[in-house]
C-alpha cells in the first residue's frame, strides 16, 4: 500500500500583496504547492525555494506553519520574499493579489478555509510592526516575575526553553515559528530571551552571561555563496530584541529551584545596524560599536570559508571570538548538507558567551570602560584580531627574561616561578593597562582587555627547546559527576572546553644546564601564539574521554609499585592529544580529612594490584584527585612554527 504524497503550500507575501496562481481549469485561484519528501525542516525550506524559484543570492523567509489542509497534508507555509516573482519553476504565472482583490476571486475547494484565514483583516495584523512597538512591549516585561507574565500557566515549567516561551508564546503572544525570518518581520526585529547569572568572588558579586546566545541555524550551501550583508545571520539577527532574565547564582547550577519565580531584569535592542524612529527610547538601545562589528564579520568571514571550501565539519566555536558557529540538534548529533553533498555536524550561529558577558557589563556594573588593546579601528579592515594581539609580543621574541625586564626597567623578584615572571613580562609587554586574575582550579589566567576576553591565556615551558611540563586544562572535582555526563551534550564539561575555548599560548624556553635551575638570564622567550583544538583531534580526545569515564564507572586499577601508585588511565606517552593525570603534588588514596584534602571519593571500589597491608592509607574508594591535561609536546606541535 502506497503513502499518501506529501505536500506543502506557500503563503507567500510582499508587502501587502500575495502570491497566487490560476487554475487552467476552473479558473479558481490557488496556492502554489510542490512536494515534499518529508515535513522536516530543511526538506520543506528546499523545496519552497525550488518551487518560488529562490537562487542562492536571494532571501526567502520562511516564517511559520500557518495551518494543516482537510488533514495532515498538505501543510501552509508563511513566507517572505525580497521582491514580487513574475513565474514560478513549473512555469505558471504568478499573480500578487491585495486581501481585498483576493475577495473577488473563486477559489479552488482544498485552499478556501485558508484563503478566508489570509483574507481577513485581522491575519498577520501584529502591534508589532516597529522596533519602537517591539521595544516598549519588552520594556513592560521588566520588573515580572515568569509567574506573573504566565500566570495561567500556560507553558511547561519542564520545558527547557520555558522562559523564552513564555515571553514569546504569552507576553508577545506570538506564535512558535520556523526559524528563517525574523520574529517581528515588518520592524526586522528578532526576539531573544536569555539567562543572567550571579558570579561570587572575592571582590564580590557580578552578573554574567547566563550562557552563549543561540541564534539561526546555518544552512552550509546556501550560506556558502553568501556574503556578509546578504548572509542568513544577517538577515535575521541585525536587530535583536535581546530580554534578559535573572536565574541563580552560579555556583548553585544544578540545585532545585522555580524557574516561574525568574525576574525580567534587562531588556534592549541590540543592534547591528542603524534605522531611523525618532520615538524609539535611546536609554533601551544597545547599538555595537564598529570595532565588534568589524570583529563579528571577521569571525563570520571564517565561519564562511569553512562552509565555501565544503570543511564544516572541521568548525569548532573555539576557532572564533565573538560570532562562533555552535553545535545544534538533539546530542550534537544532527547533520547538514553541504554544498558538496557531504554531510557534516549541523551548526547554528551564536554569540560566544564571554561576549554576551562583556555587553551586559555595559549597564549591569559600575564599570563601563573596557580596556582596548587596537588602538586603531581602521586596522581590522585588513587584519586579523590575533596578528594585531600579537604584534605586542612579537617584538620581545629571543630576549631572556632579564633583558625583557631591563627594557621596561624593573627587576624580576626573586623565588618567583618561571610562569609568574612570564605574566608579568606579558603584562609590561601590553602597556600594563589590562588587569589580570587567575583561575584558582584551572591554571590559567585571563585579561580584561576587551579582544581577550573568553580566551584562556597558558603558558608552555620548554627546557632546550622541549616541552617540560603537560599542559593543564580542567580539574575534575567529582568523579561521580563525571561518569553521568554525556559527551555529546552540553553538560560535558571537558567537551564544552574543547569545542569553545580559544588559548593564548606563551612559550619560553629554559636554557639553564639544569631544568630545577631558574635563573632568569638563561630563560628565553620564544613567542606566543592564538590556539584551538581542530575538530579532529577533539575526536581523538573524545576516545580518552570515554575509555577513561568507563574505568572510573567499572573500577579504576590501581598497582602498588615501587612505593608508588600506578593506574590504567589513558598516558600521556600514548600520544592521544590529552590525558587524565593527578591534579595534586602529594598523592592520596585515604578519605579526605582536615589536613590531607588531595583525594576524591570513586564510584566504584578500585581494583588493586599488590595493595599495601595499611587499608585505610590505601583505600579501594578513593584516590588522588585528577585533572584533564593536554599533551606539552603535541600542543607544542600544533604552533611552534607559529612562534
Amino acid at each position: 500500500m502506497s503513502k499518501t504524497a506529501k505536500s506543502v503550500k506557500a503563503i507567500c507575501r510582499k508587502n501587502d500583496k500575495f502570491l497566487c496562481v490560476e487554475s487552467p481549469d476552473s479558473n479558481a485561484l490557488f496556492f502554489p504547492s510542490i512536494a515534499v519528501s518529508s515535513f522536516r525542516k530543511p526538506d520543506i525550506e528546499q523545496a519552497l525555494e525550488k518551487l518560488l524559484e529562490i537562487t542562492n543570492n536571494d532571501e526567502l523567509a520562511i516564517s511559520r506553519q500557518l495551518a494543516e489542509g482537510q488533514s495532515t497534508n498538505p501543510r501552509y507555509y508563511l513566507c517572505y520574499c525580497d521582491y514580487e516573482i513574475n513565474f514560478l519553476a513549473n512555469g505558471q504565472c504568478a499573480i500578487w493579489l491585495t486581501q481585498q482583490e483576493m475577495a473577488y476571486h473563486k477559489w479552488i475547494p482544498e485552499d478556501q478555509k485558508m484563503a478566508d484565514l489570509v483574507m481577513s483583516p485581522l491575519f498577520e495584523k501584529s502591534p508589532y510592526t516597529t522596533k519602537t512597538a517591539v521595544q516598549l512591549r519588552a520594556n513592560d516585561a521588566v520588573g515580572r516575575t515568569l509567574e506573573e507574565i504566565d500566570f495561567n500557566n500556560t507553558e511547561k515549567q519542564g520545558n527547557k526553553s520555558y522562559p523564552g516561551n513564555v515571553i514569546e508564546h504569552v507576553w508577545f503572544d506570538h506564535p512558535a515559528d520556523n526559524i528563517s525570518a525574523p520574529d517581528f518581520p515588518e520592524a526586522e526585529v528578532e526576539l531573544k530571551v536569555s539567562p543572567i547569572d550571579i558570579k561570587k568572588s572575592k571582590d564580590g558579586p557580578s552578573c554574567i552571561a547566563g550562557e552563549r546566545l543561540v541564534l539561526n541555524t546555518i544552512n552550509y550551501a546556501k550560506e556558502s555563496t553568501a556574503d556578509f550583508k546578504t548572509s542568513s545571520f544577517w538577515k535575521k539577527n541585525r536587530f535583536i530584541e535581546l530580554m534578559q532574565y535573572l536565574r541563580r547564582i552560579a555556583s548553585e547550577k544544578g540545585q532545585s529551584e522555580d524557574k516561574r519565580k525568574y525576574k525580567i531584569e534587562y531588556a534592549h535592542l541590540l543592534a547591528m545596524d542603524d534605522f531611523a524612529e525618532p520615538n524609539f527610547p535611546q536609554n533601551s538601545l544597545l547599538p555595537l560599536s564598529e570595532a565588534t562589528m568589524l570583529r563579528i564579520e571577521q569571525d563570520w568571514n571564517t565561519i564562511h570559508q569553512f562552509m565555501v571550501e565544503n570543511r564544516a565539519d572541521e568548525l569548532t566555536e573555539g576557532m572564533t571570538d565573538t560570532l562562533a558557529a555552535c553545535t545544534k540538534g538533539a546530542n550534537n548529533k544532527q547533520k547538514s548538507r553541504q554544498s558538496n553533498g557531504a554531510r557534516a555536524k549541523s551548526r547554528a550561529y551564536c554569540f560566544k558567551q564571554s561576549f554576551m558577558t562583556s555587553l551586559l557589563q555595559n549597564y549591569a556594573s559600575d564599570v563601563h570602560e573596557t580596556t582596548s588593546l587596537i588602538k586603531d579601528i581602521k586596522q581590522l579592515q585588513n587584519r586579523s584580531c590575533d596578528s594585531i594581539i600579537l604584534d605586542y609580543f612579537n617584538p620581545f621574541k629571543g630576549k631572556s627574561f632579564t633583558e625583557i625586564a631591563e627594557q621596561f626597567h624593573f627587576t624580576i623578584p626573586k623565588n618567583i616561578s618561571p610562569k609568574q615572571t612570564n605574566f608579568m613580562l606579558v603584562d609590561h609587554m601590553l602597556g600594563s593597562n589590562t588587569s589580570i586574575s587567575k583561575d584558582p582550579n584551572d591554571d590559567y589566567v585571563s585579561f580584561d582587555a576587551e579582544e581577550l576576553k573568553g580566551i584562556r591565556v597558558k603558558t608552555l615551558p620548554l627546557f632546550h627547546g622541549k616541552p617540560s611540563e603537560q599542559f593543564k586544562i580542567q580539574s575534575i572535582p567529582d568523579f561521580n559527576d563525571l561518569i553521568n555526563q554525556k559527551w555529546d551534550t552540553d553538560n560535558c564539561a571537558l567537551h564544552h572546553l574543547l569545542e569553545t575555548t580559544k588559548f593564548l599560548v606563551f612559550v619560553f624556553d629554559n636554557q639553564n644546564p639544569n631544568e630545577k635551575d631558574k635563573n632568569p638570564e638563561n630563560i628565553y622567550f620564544k613567542g606566543a601564539a592564538f590556539w584551538y583544538m581542530p575538530a579532529s583531534d577533539i575526536d581523538i580526545a573524545e576516545q580518552v574521554w570515554k575509555e577513561d569515564v568507563e574505568k572510573l564507572r567499572n573500577g579504576v586499577t590501581l598497582h602498588y609499585k615501587g612505593n608508588r601508585v600506578y593506574n590504567n588511565f589513558v598516558k600521556a606517552s600514548a600520544h592521544r592529544v590529552i590525558h587524565m593525570r593527578p591534579d595534586a603534588h602529594k598523592s592520596q588514596y585515604s578519605k579526605p580529612a582536615p589536613n590531607a584534602q588531595n583525594s576524591r571519593k570513586l564510584p566504584a571500589k578500585a581494583h588493586w594490584i599488590n595493595r599495601p597491608a595499611n587499608h585505610e592509607r590505601y583505600s579501594e574508594e578513593y584516590m588522588t584527585k585528577q585533572a584533564w591535561w593536554i599533551n606539552g609536546a603535541y600542543l607544542y606541535s600544533q604552533i611552534k612554527d607559529r612562534l
